[in-house]
């Protein structure tokens, strides 16, 4: 598995050695994996551990495309965040991409530019429309989409998170 660098940012793949260390909340080994500083905790959002077994399944059934998958995001030698595609292109070559940064690390415009990745590694093979949710219409995930280039779509219903607020961003050579 390759990492993707950005200006400031390594998005590092899930690898099955990772789920390992966080199954085991081994964060010690998990800075090690990833070669920065052990993270006290490398997700803020409680169901995201939660869905840990639902994540590692999406894992084990990518046979190897990393790249739809979950990226740990590194930066200044430490554990900033996740980010990652909530699934491989649908039928209508559509992609979700999702993204956390911890709070230690917002107001850098991280979010920013691992959404940015997500988007260029989308858009680079192929996909037609790139989709995101937020909570509200106006937060900060909504202003890291704008500036990755994004439209608010309008409310829609999550099946998992309720009302939301739908966005996308049309591959423009397509």
């Amino acid at each position: 598995m390759t990492s993707i660098k950005t200006e400031r940012l390594e998005l590092i793949p899930f690898a099955e050695e990772h789920y390992q260390a966080i199954f085991v909340n081994d964060n010690h080994k998990l800075g090690k994996l990833l070669g920065c500083e052990p993270p006290e905790s490398w997700t803020e959002y409680d169901d995201a551990k939660e869905a840990l077994p639902i994540l590692y399944k999406f894992f084990m059934d990518l046979n190897g495309d990393w790249r739809w998958g979950s990226f740990f995001i590194k930066y200044d030698n430490q554990l900033a965040g996740n980010c990652g595609f909530k699934g491989k292109p649908d039928t209508n070559n559509c992609v979700e991409i999702g993204y956390e940064i911890h709070p230690n690390f917002q107001n850098k415009g991280l979010a920013t530019e691992a959404a940015c990745a997500l988007v260029k590694i989308a858009l680079e093979a192929g996909v037609i429309t790139v989709k995101a949710h937020t909570f509200e219409l106006a937060n900060a995930s909504a202003h890291v989409l704008k500036k990755a280039g994004f439209h608010s779509t309008g409310p829609v219903h999550d099946p998992d998170e309720g009302l939301v607020w739908a966005w996308s961003l049309h591959n423009s050579t397509k």
